[in-house]
């Protein structure tokens, strides 16, 4: 198979969308080939191509930020909970033999917000605010300065009964 303009471009799309190794995740270099209807001594000729190499790397690029920009909103849906419905369809065959619907039916689901995925999203996107580990600097005096670091309340609580 030749490469042309026509095949980088496919190549490139098929790539936003599947990704390809070495990224951890995403398509292997086999199902590429598979895909592409070419052979893996194909595809090496190919990547000496500066424009087939240079697209699989955009490709790449394009696939890491849409999968990562899908799960920050799964984790953001996640962390505040969710609403969602489907329609339940039942269904029978007909005289000739093809499949009718008879009733349809919504149902409507809620799932819970997640509090480790709250604790996540606020920790990371509102640090300033929702830090998991909070330190305070405390002005003691002249020239003396007292840096607390606690975790959490079990952290500060022992700190403090080991003072006296």
């Amino acid at each position: 198979m030749k490469l042309n303009a026509a095949k980088i471009a496919e190549a490139e799309a098929w790539v936003e969308k599947n990704g390809l190794f070495p990224q951890a995740c995403g398509a292997s270099m086999r199902q590429f080939c598979a895909a592409m209807g070419i052979d893996q001594r194909t595809y090496y000729r190919w990547l000496s191509n500066a424009d087939f190499a240079d697209a699989l790397t955009r490709a790449r690029e394009v696939f890491k930020a849409t999968a990562v920009r899908e799960v920050e909103n799964a984790l953001i849906k996640s962390a505040k909970g969710a609403e969602y419905s489907i329609i339940v369809e039942e269904a029978k065959r007909n005289e000739n033999g093809q499949l009718v619907t008879v009733k349809a039916k919504k149902k409507v689901f809620i799932q819970a917000p997640n509090v480790e995925a709250a604790k996540f999203v606020l920790a990371n996107m509102a640090s300033d605010k929702w830090r998991i580990k909070q330190e305070q600097t405390i002005n003691a005096g002249e020239g003396v300065h007292i840096h607390v670091d606690s975790v959490d309340e079990k952290d500060k609580i022992e700190k403090i009964g080991d003072i006296g």
